[in-house]
């Protein structure tokens, strides 16, 4: 039987001499029919590996693109989202809010994203001298945060926009009311469960008192003692279709000359950390009151780089969970400002 595999020919005439015996023409076959399967399955996996390579090479050009494109969209969000934080800033008050009215003043603002939904603000102040300093911590963070805090602003900016200035209950009355129409929330089957805590602070020289009132956010009064007073809040917030809101309690305090007040969102309050036990802890009303008392005369600016390191040496390893928002501020005596705002006289 003439051989036709080359390999098989060069075996039987090396082995053979070139013939093959009639005995083994069946076996020869056989080896010749293996020869031809093993090429013919050698073939199916160099072109099985071809396609292979083929397609693995298409599939990193897809993917190679894909991430071509989700960078290039990335780079819009965060071009947005740095645009969206220069807005937001833009909306915080500027220095002639608070210039001529307060002594000392710092504020910690620090957004857990780029964007967030806590909001301090001054109020423009009213013809007799009253000024209002204001926090508010939004539901959420992010650009849902956000959305919400620049509503709260724009509705701060109407209730305050009139003759005199409302008192800190009937704001934060007023202030519950536009968020729940602005939300729909004053509509049935709304669908928006969103709201918001805040705090207003009063300053009136008319009756040289100030009053507070607080939705779920405390006051803090530091005196040159180093005492500490809290002043709690009422422990419901403003929105939420569910929640029933009730005319906050206004707080009359006396003018307290040198004494440092603080307001603060729950981001620094709430943030987990390991107390020396390794058990997660959250930062707390005591930790901060401790800080505040460290520093109850060391002016507006140190107190809050305290604050800030002690959230930052409190958090360590574990993630941020909110944004923070701690403002501080002292009061000049009420002789000061009167002397500040006297009106300048005509030439």
């Amino acid at each position: 039987m003439p051989a036709t595999h080359r390999l098989l020919q060069r075996q039987v005439k090396k082995h053979l001499g070139g013939a093959v015996a009639p005995e083994l023409e069946a076996f020869v076959q056989a080896v010749d029919g293996a020869y031809i399967d093993m090429d013919n399955d050698k073939s199916m996996v160099e072109r099985s590996l071809e396609l292979s390579s083929k397609e693995l090479e298409e599939l990193n050009d897809a993917v190679r693109k894909k991430q071509e494109e989700l960078a290039v969209a990335m780079q819009q969000i965060m071009e947005s989202l740095q645009y969206a934080s220069r807005l937001q800033r833009a909306q915080l008050p500027q220095t002639d809010r608070f210039v001529n009215r307060l002594r000392d003043f710092a504020v910690l603002w620090s957004p857990r994203d780029t964007i967030g939904g806590d909001l301090w603000w001054i109020s423009p102040g009213d013809s007799e001298g009253r000024f209002s300093i204001v926090v508010v911590d939004c539901t959420g963070h992010g650009v849902p945060g956000a959305m919400l805090s620049l509503l709260a602003s724009t509705s701060l900016e109407q209730i305050y926009g009139h003759h005199r200035e409302p008192g800190p209950a009937e704001a934060l009355m007023q202030l519950d009311h536009v968020i729940r129409k602005g939300l729909n929330q004053d509509k049935a089957g709304a669908s928006s469960d969103d709201g918001c805590d805040g705090a207003i602070l009063q300053v009136d020289p008319t009756t040289q008192k100030i009053y507070f009132a607080g939705c779920r956010i405390d006051l803090y009064c530091a005196e040159t003692d180093a005492t500490v007073l809290r002043l709690g809040a009422e422990r419901f917030s403003m929105g939420y279709p569910d929640d029933v809101f009730r005319k906050p309690q206004q707080h009359e305090m006396t003018w307290q000359n040198n004494a440092m007040y603080v307001m603060s969102s729950d981001g620094l309050l709430d943030q987990v950390g390991r107390n020396e036990n390794g058990n997660l802890r959250s930062f707390g009303h005591q930790r901060l009151m401790k800080v505040l008392a460290q520093n109850a005369n060391s002016g507006c600016t140190s107190t809050i780089n305290s604050v800030s390191d002690s959230l930052k040496q409190w958090q360590g390893a574990e993630s941020r969970r909110d944004d923070v928002t701690v403002i501080a501020f002292v009061l000049p005596s009420f002789e000061e400002l009167k002397a500040l705002n006297k009106p300048s006289p005509t030439t």
